[in-house]
């Protein structure tokens, strides 16, 4: 992530480094409803700091945030070294995983069920998901 050099964000970040970060996906198939479902979605939650990467200060994990931002944008990437001094700053986020909460559309019984279904690409399904089953195992101590 990177954000301007100045402004209101950076001088936040140097008061209080906490952060929250929220992370959402959705799927819609409405023409092919799939375990009494409609659409499917999945959504996390993080809480962590932030430390903010000066290049003149830690060049080496700058370089290596600017080369992920830049491929993940699609630009050709030249080394570091040849950019002039860019007028931002590059930010490494840590979220302790005892931090980090999820939610799913469905009931997540494996972790095979973590990702998206192709609903167009299985057989079709129309018996509801029902979380009965597992409320009653939680109930009886399973």
């Amino acid at each position: 992530m990177c954000i301007a050099r100045r402004g209101y964000k950076p001088d936040l970040m140097r008061k209080d480094a906490r952060c929250t970060l929220q992370f959402h996906a959705f799927r819609d198939f409405p023409d092919r409803p799939y375990k009494g479902h409609n659409h499917d979605c999945r959504s996390a939650t993080a809480s962590g700091t932030i430390e903010i990467l000066d290049r003149a200060k830690a060049f080496e994990a700058f370089g290596d945030a600017h080369e992920m931002f830049m491929t993940c944008n699609g630009r050709t990437m030249k080394p570091l070294a040849e950019h002039r001094a860019p007028a931002m700053y590059m930010l490494k986020i840590t979220c302790p995983m005892d931090q980090v909460t999820d939610k799913s559309g469905f009931p997540l019984r494996m972790v095979e069920d973590v990702s998206f279904v192709d609903v167009y690409s299985v057989p079709e399904d129309n018996t509801p998901f029902d979380i009965r089953d597992i409320i009653a195992k939680r109930n009886q101590g399973l």
